[in-house]
């Protein structure tokens, strides 16, 4: 690429540059992680690090320490995310040309807080970033933070501090075209209405075409874990209502995704996909199976994901005539649902992102 063309000339000149070295292959490695190549962004984020050791330049360790995390978060690995996102906070300090990643930081602990369902924790992080970014004038992160706050309400039944986040975050995205933060503002939103259609609650929008509006920016932007969580999220409102054609050739765009090297946890969405479908089908055995699987992706703190898994395979044993089996695996979503919260079997994985 031309970034390799760069670092070889700057690694051979005579004068050693390992500030502007490490930054570039700090830029190199968000690209690499957006597009799935997590080893070889590990690879460059290390190589930053290993170059400024002793050399300070606190912002550039603090970029690539967040980094870190988030390449652990995106492969579920949430304790470590955690550890690298207090250390890249350690090196920020109070340093005033740090506070943008002193926040992009507190979102990464907000963002871990909500894989863990712990949504009061989840506000104290999101809450704290969000000041922060106020503070500094900071309106990507402050879009972020209320995107993770409406999140978090959203898990903790507060429905109108939720829409009033999503709402916010949602003009702020449009006003200063933040792309990303757009999609997934419109991915929460479309999920919100989803599950006050399931629970008879008021409506406000329509999901399906929020979801769609996503889908679409999302192709154009090349994100390829948002285009996966867009795509799961078409697929499982297509599957509920009862459009198995369009559900089908959403599992097919989501396997191709998969395939080309998507995070761990996109396996996850397209088993429950086909799941879904098998069982709405009628092909019961094979929807068993798929929740099983479902079930042993879901990593520990996945519980949403267990939760939805052991619901669904009771209800496949159901139709199987396995009346005992399916009492057990209705007993173990219940015991699972009351550490996750009552939309938990509406909308799957809750803790997705």
């Amino acid at each position: 690429t031309a970034l390799d063309g760069l670092f070889g000339h700057l690694e051979s000149t005579p004068v050693k540059k390992p500030n502007v070295l490490a930054g570039l292959r700090t830029q190199l490695a968000r690209v690499l992680s957006r597009s799935g190549e997590y080893r070889q962004a590990e690879v460059e984020l290390r190589s930053a690090l290993k170059l400024l050791f002793w050399r300070g330049a606190p912002r550039i360790r603090a970029i690539a320490m967040h980094e870190l995390g988030s390449l652990a978060l995106y492969q579920d690995e949430k304790t470590r995310a955690a550890r690298s996102y207090r250390r890249a906070l350690r090196i920020c300090g109070a340093r005033p040309d740090c506070r943008d990643e002193e926040a992009a930081n507190l979102l990464g602990l907000a963002v871990v807080a909500r894989g863990r369902l712990d949504g009061n924790d989840t506000v104290f992080w999101a809450g704290r970033a969000l000041r922060t970014a106020v503070e500094i004038g900071d309106v990507h992160h402050e879009t972020a933070a209320h995107r993770i706050l409406a999140q978090a309400y959203k898990s903790l039944d507060r429905i109108d501090l939720c829409r009033l986040h999503l709402a916010t975050g949602f003009r702020l995205a449009e006003t200063h075209r933040l792309c990303g933060e757009r999609i997934q503002i419109l991915l929460c939103g479309a999920w919100l209405e989803f599950e006050c259609i399931g629970l008879a609650e008021p409506v406000v929008a329509d999901p399906i075409a929020a979801a769609l509006e996503a889908w679409r920016a999302a192709k154009v932007l090349g994100d390829v874990f948002l285009l996966a969580e867009v795509e799961f999220c078409l697929v499982w409102f297509a599957v509920h209502g009862r459009d198995p054609v369009e559900a089908d050739v959403g599992l097919h765009r989501l396997a191709a995704i998969v395939e080309n090297g998507a995070p761990p946890r996109c396996a996850i969405w397209l088993s429950a996909g086909r799941a879904a479908l098998a069982q709405r089908q009628g092909c019961a055995d094979k929807a068993e199976g798929l929740y099983r699987t479902v079930f042993h992706l879901a990593g520990e703190f996945s519980l949403p994901w267990k939760v939805d898994a052991s619901v669904g395979r009771g209800g496949a044993l159901l139709q199987l005539g396995r009346t005992k089996d399916a009492e057990r695996a209705f007993h173990l979503a219940l015991k699972l649902s009351r550490r996750c919260g009552a939309r938990c079997a509406l909308a799957p994985g809750r803790s997705r992102r």
